[in-house]
């Protein structure tokens, strides 16, 4: 199947998902650095939406920066952008939920 990878790199073409994980990757401190500590008391839905708002710029400069370095720019840039943007928010929403402070649990024990 190397045919088909030489195929992929004569037209131009850029696996769209690894260079969205790539810029997901690079964007998420980012965007950690602009919505912490804020997105720790929200729910998860409002979480989601203030994390979308901050790391559009971000994610969308470092599309440009990516397309730019590439040699050959045939890519879907929207579709990279979409991936790359939900791909950091739900990185962000999640390591949000993880720094929450848990609830201490109460064991109730009754009698025999």
């Amino acid at each position: 199947m190397q045919w088909i990878q030489d195929l992929k790199n004569w037209t131009g073409q850029v696996k769209v998902a690894e260079l969205a994980d790539n810029v997901a990757s690079s964007s998420f401190e980012t965007v950690w650095q602009r919505v912490y500590p804020s997105v720790i008391g929200m729910s998860i839905d409002e979480a989601r939406g203030y994390a979308r708002a901050r790391a559009a710029i971000i994610v969308s400069g470092k599309i440009e920066l990516a397309v730019a370095q590439l040699s050959n720019r045939r890519i879907n840039q929207q579709r990279v952008y979409t991936l790359a943007l939900d791909t950091v928010v739900c990185r962000t929403v999640t390591h949000a939920m993880a720094q929450r402070p848990r609830p201490a649990i109460t064991i109730i024990r009754q009698a025999a």
